[in-house]
């Protein structure tokens, strides 16, 4: 009777989805097992930097972009936002950026807006507001961080989003995760890099 119990708790528990990572991704995946549930070999970039098409996208982004150590897996996942046409006022852009920040609060809970204009920036009226963001005077992000070292699920410690100028009329989203092993991979890719001097 006991081992029945044991079997359909076990049989229970595996159709139990374990916490799906950002876009699809786990934060500690190998180089083979992101090739294997993206389907395809991640595009090489530089160092530790592929290029991938994850499994469940989302349709505002674009470009997505891994950094794999090899004895960390995964560590930071980037995503970078499609092209928003906007007015020089930017409301698409902030509209945008709003819309992303409520998903992401819904499951990391509230996180710390920056949206201030650079003290001196002449460009501080309202219909300078894409151009201040063009000339990097201005900025629009948040951010997600655990404090004492904890960490979200799957394995991520720190989540930022942010909002860039192409142009006075264009611009697109940013937003990165990075896991606890962010500083430790980092590292190692940096011993590797300074090794080769």
């Amino acid at each position: 009777m006991t081992k029945k119990i044991i079997f359909v708790l076990c049989v229970l528990f595996s159709f139990i989805p374990a916490f799906a990572g950002p876009f699809g991704l786990e934060m500690g995946m190998t180089l083979e097992e992101v090739t294997e549930i993206c389907g395809q070999t991640p595009e090489k970039a530089n160092g530790n930097f592929y290029k991938v098409a994850p499994p469940k996208p989302h349709p505002d982004f674009e470009t997505y972009v891994v950094e794999i150590s090899p004895k960390y897996g995964i560590y930071f996942i980037k995503a970078i936002g499609k092209t928003i046409q906007t007015s020089v006022y930017g409301n698409e852009i902030k509209n945008s950026f709003s819309s992303i920040v409520n998903s992401l609060e819904k499951n990391y809970g509230k996180g710390t807006v920056y949206d201030f204009l650079r003290s001196g920036s002449i460009w501080d009226e309202p219909n300078d507001w894409m151009m201040s963001l063009l000339k990097q005077q201005r900025y629009l992000s948040a951010f997600w961080e655990k404090e004492n070292k904890e960490v979200f699920p799957g394995n991520i410690s720190t989540i930022g989003i942010s909002a860039d100028a192409l142009t006075t009329e264009s611009g697109y989203i940013s937003l990165e995760y990075y896991s606890k092993d962010s500083d430790a991979a980092a590292d190692e890719a940096k011993k590797v890099t300074d090794s080769v001097f």
